[in-house]
């Protein structure tokens, strides 16, 4: 039997044919725009689906004999990103993407008409109505101050929710993929109502909200017709979707029943390469670790629990009774794609020509093997659209600290890994004291982890190993794949594993190095905060 999965991110979609053992039998991507004009950062949602489709009809046409045993289609997304449908199920708006903080002050006003909605939304959803790109600021920014789209509207979807629909035909979502609406009780994972207090505070047209299923059920069939279109089976069930977050848990194995912590010591330097997962020790403690556009933390709670001060929390799981930990780091891998844009040199010639992403990472490795550690000096602070676990700050923008006339472009490229790590090294203690326990190994996924040289650079940073996934920047799209198969079969979905490649240990001669790069880290988070606020970049 296989599964398709898809992974609908920020930057590009992916989908993957796979089978119950993992292994990837196929795999295609198609990139996305994203629309930055003002406050408003937008794609569209009717794109985003044609490139789903077209994946699928290139699957279907290319591996015709696998494709007939597919049973399953599994979806994932980036998620806080909202697009309004019709009652025919097309759109009405454009997608509004996590960046997009309209709306922002609508949520903040539902605290001034109720003097317990802080409370309360914290107490039973995890997240005050303080906008920041959530969910419920662009509904309430839809509803209130554009109601032209708001009258045309049936409902409110996030982008998993708006594939499921296309798929099916059937307008649902679940307490998982409604996360960022702010609008479900979460402290009981598997709820199929909307908190009718959250709601009434919140003001949000309860008539656009789709309805919940379980975060375990099936959405639906593909119709006979569409089926014949991609190249389908006539009997393939569509399940509920998740976020990527939630995906990543599922990928990096931190929603597995425990083992005991391993008393090999996995903290301490062994080597300072890759080795062969088989040759890894057992390991200890475990949490994940995603990097795309974004880099999140995440791992597994048996309940809710929430650390405001750091801006984590636990989120639904999509497993009945157990939570994922929250802990979106911002802006991580499109802050190095950045860079290498702006460094790369302008003009005509082969060697200034764009490179594709591969080439772009075979830049950054050799960039890597050209600089020091410590980047001679250079702290890169990661900021670049605000900053958000373990402080949020919308104001906070990123730069360079220690440019000198004898500062490389290798330097500053690998100053912004050494940034972005020493950002992640910031969470980690949150995302422990969360948890309750010492994160002891990380199992890395994601485009960046695709660098070898990325993935040594967070083991010395962290003071962690890191495991890389194999395939990482499929990971999310084989997970909810593999979980849709196992839902399919019967089977619990936590015993999902993901093969592992290799593995990173922490260097000891670089510590002391790093221990203080970090605390100057954080002292420039605070001096910087005031000069950007006073540039006001809002």
């Amino acid at each position: 039997m296989h599964a398709i999965g898809i992974d609908v991110g920020s930057t590009n979609l992916k989908l993957v044919l796979v089978d119950e053992t993992g292994q990837i039998h196929a795999s295609t991507s198609r990139p996305l725009t994203t629309r930055h004009e003002g406050a408003a950062v937008t794609q569209d949602a009717e794109q985003i689906w044609i490139g789903v489709r077209d994946a699928i009809q290139e699957i279907t046409d290319t591996h015709p004999d696998r494709s007939r045993s597919i049973v399953t289609i599994g979806v994932c997304s980036q998620y806080s990103s909202i697009v309004g449908v019709d009652a025919q199920g097309a759109v009405t708006s454009q997608l509004l993407m996590y960046l997009d903080h309209r709306g922002d002050d609508l949520c903040w006003s539902v605290m001034e008409r109720h003097d317990q909605a802080f409370e309360v939304f914290v107490e039973r959803h995890g997240i005050p109505p303080i906008g920041g790109g959530l969910s419920l600021a662009h509904l309430l920014h839809l509803q209130t101050e554009q109601p032209l789209i708001h009258e045309q509207t049936a409902t409110y979807l996030e982008v998993m929710d708006f594939i499921n629909l296309r798929l099916t035909g059937r307008a649902v979502a679940t307490q998982c993929t409604m996360f960022a609406s702010q609008l479900c009780d979460n402290r009981v994972v598997g709820t199929t109502e909307y908190d009718s207090d959250l709601v009434a505070m919140a003001g949000v047209d309860p008539n656009k909200l789709p309805v919940l299923i379980g975060v375990d059920d099936i959405v639906g069939q593909v119709p006979a017709h569409l089926a014949e279109q991609l190249g389908l089976p006539s009997t393939v069930s569509v399940r509920a979707g998740m976020n990527d977050t939630q995906a990543g848990a599922f990928a990096t194995g931190v929603l597995q029943v425990r083992e005991q912590v391993s008393a090999s010591g996995v903290n301490s330097a062994v080597s300072n390469s890759a080795v062969p997962n088989s040759a890894v020790p057992n390991s200890g403690r475990q949490c994940g670790l995603m990097i795309g556009t974004t880099a999140v933390l995440v791992d597994s709670l048996d309940g809710h629990r929430v650390d405001l001060d750091h801006e984590v929390l636990a989120m639904p799981a999509p497993v009945p009774g157990r939570h994922v930990v929250m802990a979106e780091n911002g802006i991580s891998g499109a802050a190095v794609e950045h860079t290498l844009n702006l460094l790369r040199p302008q003009g005509g010639g082969a060697d200034s020509e764009t490179p594709g992403r591969q080439g772009q990472f075979d830049e950054l490795e050799w960039a890597l093997t050209q600089s020091q550690p410590g980047s001679d000096g250079l702290l890169f602070l990661p900021w670049l659209a605000g900053s958000m676990s373990p402080r949020a700050e919308t104001a906070q923008r990123g730069g360079f600290i220690g440019l000198s006339l004898s500062t490389t472009r290798e330097s500053m490229l690998r100053s912004v890994i050494e940034g972005t790590a020493h950002n992640l090294r910031w969470l980690l203690p949150a995302v422990e004291g969360l948890t309750r326990t010492t994160c002891e190994e990380i199992v890395f996924g994601g485009g960046a982890a695709r660098s070898a040289g990325w993935a040594q650079v967070l083991a010395d940073v962290l003071n962690r190993r890191v495991c890389v996934l194999a395939d990482p920047e499929l990971a999310a799209a084989t997970a909810v794949g593999m979980v849709a198969l196992c839902r399919s079969q019967g089977e619990d979905p936590t015993e999902v594993r993901l093969e592992q490649a290799a593995s990173y240990t922490p260097r000891s001669e670089y510590h002391e190095m790093y221990e203080r790069s970090q605390i100057q880290f954080q002292a420039a988070f605070t001096n910087h905060l005031s000069i950007c606020e006073a540039l006001s970049h809002e």
